[in-house]
């Protein structure tokens, strides 16, 4: 086999790699959605991908690898189209870039309802005395650099008062998350909340 051919070769091996792990992450993922994160079985997953349960540790150590791996996919998928959109809208005003961050993850969470739901199941699991601590913080803490990067705009163009500006990053990832977990459970476009929060966020509830 000459180098030509060898490359193509690798490149194959490697696509087929790639597409046969991102096949089991969407299994594992639609699994978990259905079964929750604690029940769902290598065998229900490598049933739903069409493989044997052998091939799955070809690519994982074991479930909670496969779980960790799937976290950390869609960990980067958001951090990216987090990322993305604040590039886009880099010289926009404040409210238009403000009103892109939240209508942009909702519209993410839309997209992956199912994992929404692992996100929410997770949680529950996270919050049991005897669960291990774990590595998914870090979204979170992704998205709190965007909301303060969007607080420290709001406070210099005047569109936020600088009393409390050190709360406001955590109070928006909070009310978008909150509204992320009230809707997990339900069929209604998330991204219909936009409006809701960003007035919530700018003005509060107060009828006065």
């Amino acid at each position: 086999m000459n180098s030509s051919s060898s490359r193509r070769a690798t490149s194959l091996r490697a696509r087929f790699r790639a597409t046969t792990e991102a096949t089991l992450l969407e299994a594992a993922e639609e699994v978990a959605a259905r079964e929750g994160v604690e029940a769902a079985s290598l065998q229900a997953i490598a049933m739903r991908a069409g493989v044997a349960v052998g091939t799955i540790y070809n690519y994982f150590a074991d479930r909670d690898a496969l779980m960790e791996a799937l976290f950390a996919r869609r960990r980067a998928e958001l951090a990216a189209t987090v990322d993305a959109t604040a590039s886009r809208n880099a010289d926009a005003p404040f409210e238009v870039q403000l009103r892109a961050f939240v209508e942009n993850l909702l519209e993410f969470f839309d997209r992956r309802r199912s994992f929404l739901r692992i996100v929410v199941d997770a949680e529950h699991v996270r919050a049991r005395p005897a669960a291990p601590r774990n590595r998914r913080k870090s979204a979170l803490e992704h998205l709190r650099a965007r909301a303060s990067h969007l607080v420290g705009l709001g406070v210099a163009t005047g569109n936020l008062r600088p009393e409390h500006q050190a709360l406001y990053a955590d109070a928006l990832v909070g009310i978008v998350r909150g509204v992320l977990v009230a809707r997990a459970g339900d069929d209604q476009p998330l991204a219909g909340n936009t409006d809701a929060i960003v007035g919530i966020f700018l003005h509060g509830t107060s009828a006065r």
